[in-house]
């Protein structure tokens, strides 16, 4: 193989397969970036102590941030320190908790220091692992035993590299799960359960993605970084600011100027950010999160599968329909409509048939059936003579007061289904059941069916119902209508408000909320696509 292009294993990351094997699997093969505090501090510390390249103290001399690499073991590495003292060369790797012994670390520096034997010719007899919570030195000694466990784990980074695909839960101890950073991306404890290896899965902590929008509808504003905060500012005037932390996205509904170190700040923290106009998603400034390589090619060989898209298809326009069916029932339940009723039952059985449908074209005409008897059932529930007069669906351009909000709901709602999609690693564009078209977010249309009718139809109903937006609040544009300024700025609200509310996953059985519950699917289709889970289960709502 061409040095030049030969891929080294990361010493961090082969040290990890001593820890968690799948750990190892999702930062070394699928690129997972995520973190959490424990990590964030230790990056904190590690920019303070290099603000000094080199330092000495004691008679030692200290390098750091030194870069490493062998040709012969595949492996690179980054010393935290490079120590000389009395004649002698030894890697320190820093910790930021209290001194323990851990095996991982050792191998971590026992790994680091054949990279400094290699590189300098000469040997490496011990090194050390300092803890900065304690501020204790402990010292490792690269004996004849560890360099034969670091080989070996060694030689099993590179064996799961190439069988492709997350070692089993099993080899995994259930204490090292909690608190793990990729936890929302392993979901062990949601395996186990669909294995029967254990009961239902406990309640997932907060996912740190907590849907916190900052939302500029301001024609002319132009958004800004200030020392860790983003400014919205207009004629003049600071609208808003917001520390970064307190932001998860950025939406954009009017035309306004970004600065390049908002645009910066935004891409290195991984905060998305929406452009969004007449209804619909125009483009997205999305973090590189895509470097999933072996799932989107599972997810490529899946779609190409007739009988798995098919079947994933069937069960999405099913959870489809029976979200429809329990949305009515909620809206009737008070007013006990014969008609809404009667629509009720004939969702049922349309259910039922798409779960049968004996391919996707027969299962369009199914949906697009449902779809006719629900809205006729929607209209039912609609307050009368407040100008919100509703026949049936129209788009592209909505002509009324009732489309117009429909639209908006759901592009709001493909917005945060791209988000759930492109987090869990999976392409957007390339979907199992809606048609491929030249930028289509398929995959984003084909979540966002199960959540049409419990997120956004739930949003237009309330907004009109309870009169947060009035019939008057409509201007027209090219052959239809669209809401105004400050009726934008409301429904949003109300959107935001609905999707931090909460609901039971249907297999699962805990209560995450909205913008959780998509995201979980999303990881759930992949899990699915990769063969790690059987079968795909929509989500329905109770």
């Amino acid at each position: 193989m061409d040095m030049d292009t030969r891929e080294y294993l990361p010493i961090s990351a082969v040290a990890e397969v001593l820890f968690c094997p799948r750990n190892f699997f999702y930062r070394a093969v699928e690129g997972a970036e995520e973190t959490n505090h424990h990590m964030l501090e230790g990056r904190f510390q590690d920019e303070r102590r290099n603000e000094r390249r080199t330092r000495s103290e004691d008679g030692r001399v200290q390098t750091r941030q030194v870069s490493l690499s062998s040709d012969a073991l595949g492996l690179r590495g980054v010393l935290d320190v490079l120590e000389a003292a009395e004649g002698e060369l030894y890697p320190v790797e820093f910790k930021k908790g209290r001194a323990e012994h851990r095996l991982n670390d050792d191998v971590q520096v026992c790994l680091q220091g054949l990279l400094l034997e290699e590189a300098t010719g000469r040997d490496v007899a011990y090194g050390y692992v300092y803890y900065v919570a304690s501020a204790e030195r402990r010292q490792v000694f690269l004996d004849e035993s560890l360099r034969e466990t670091a080989l070996q784990a060694l030689a099993a980074a590179r064996a799961i590299r190439e069988a492709g695909e997350p070692p089993p839960l099993a080899a995994v101890p259930e204490a090292k799960c909690q608190g793990c950073a990729l936890a929302e991306r392993c979901m062990p404890e949601e395996s186990a359960f669909l294995t029967g290896a254990q009961a239902a899965p406990r309640r997932p902590t907060p996912g740190s993605n907590l849907g916190r929008t900052l939302y500029l509808d301001v024609p002319g504003a132009a958004l800004r970084k200030r020392q860790g905060r983003l400014i919205i500012e207009a004629d003049g005037q600071t609208l808003k600011d917001v520390p970064l932390s307190a932001v998860d996205q950025v939406v954009i509904s009017q035309a306004a100027s970004l600065s390049s170190a908002a645009l910066s700040a935004l891409s290195d923290l991984g905060i998305p950010l929406y452009l969004m106009g007449h209804g619909r998603v125009r483009s997205w400034l999305q973090p590189s999160w895509n470097k999933n390589v072996p799932l989107r090619r599972a997810q490529y060989r899946f779609v190409e599968s007739d009988t798995q898209s098919l079947a994933v298809a069937r069960e999405i326009v099913r959870g489809k329909i029976l979200n429809q069916r329990t949305f009515l029932q909620r809206g009737n339940r008070e007013r006990k409509i014969d008609r809404i009723q009667g629509v009720v039952e004939r969702l049922d059985g349309l259910a039922a048939a798409a779960k049968e449908a004996e391919d996707k074209d027969s299962l369009r005409g199914l949906e697009g059936l449902a779809g006719r008897l629900y809205f006729s059932g929607f209209a039912q529930l609609l307050r009368a003579g407040e100008g919100f007069d509703f026949a049936s669906r129209n788009r592209r351009p909505p002509r009324d007061p009732v489309n117009a909000l429909l639209s908006y709901a759901y592009s709001l709602l493909t917005k945060d289904c791209i988000n759930a999609i492109i987090r869990a690693g999976l392409d957007p564009y390339l979907g199992l059941y809606h048609c491929e078209r030249y930028g289509r977010p398929a995959l984003a249309l084909d979540l966002m069916e199960e959540f049409r009718a419990i997120v956004a139809d739930s949003v237009v109903l309330n907004v009109i119902n309870r009169g947060i937006i009035k019939a008057d609040e409509f201007e027209p544009v090219f052959d239809g209508i669209q809401l105004k300024d400050g009726g934008r700025k409301r429904f949003f609200g109300a959107y935001q408000t609905r999707i931090r509310e909460e609901a039971v996953h249907p297999v699962f059985g805990y209560r995450v909320n909205y913008l959780r519950l998509m995201e979980i699917q999303a990881r759930y289709l992949g899990k699915v696509m990769q063969g790690e889970w059987l079968t795909y289960e929509a989500f329905r709502a109770r």
